[in-house]
């Protein structure tokens, strides 16, 4: 049993450094996407991203989090729309 009901919208996390920043923000979007959102994560490594992507399948959220690879000010809106 959960203690948060699943819910409805997006959430993302963004480029973090250092090494425990990264952490945590990826913790955050598996968090979320557990919780039922879709989750994004936007790193500039393209081995982190990779990483990112491993601990969403291990966790079983890889339908609902994405991880993608860009810089937080030349992303597209589409991959990663502003917080509101």
């Amino acid at each position: 049993m959960s203690v948060f009901p699943p819910s409805q919208g997006r959430t993302n996390a963004l480029d973090a450094w250092p090494w425990t920043e990264y952490i945590e923000c990826v913790l955050q979007v598996i968090a979320a996407a557990r919780r039922g959102f879709r989750a994004t994560g936007l790193e500039l490594n393209p081995w982190l991203v990779g990483f990112s992507r491993l601990a969403a399948l291990h966790y079983g959220v890889r339908d609902h989090a994405c991880f993608h690879r860009g810089d937080i000010w030349k992303v597209s809106r589409k991959v990663a729309p502003p917080p509101t």
